[in-house]
């Protein structure tokens, strides 16, 4: 089974820590190791340096 990845706009389904994965088209190096915390209902934030689309996976 693979791990949910959330989406900038999406609303975490439950509080918790979540890493950056991967930019919605493309990839950034730089952003590999971004962890944010999210509370449940919130939505999931654009890519800290560039401010594009992301994806997010739950770690905590």
């Amino acid at each position: 089974m693979s791990e949910k990845r959330y989406q900038t706009g999406d609303k975490a389904s439950e509080t918790g820590q979540y890493r950056f994965d991967s930019l919605v088209e493309g990839f950034s190096q730089e952003q590999e190791n971004k962890v944010i915390r999210i509370a449940q209902d919130e939505e999931f934030p654009a890519a800290p340096a560039s401010g594009k689309p992301a994806y997010w996976v739950k770690i905590k």
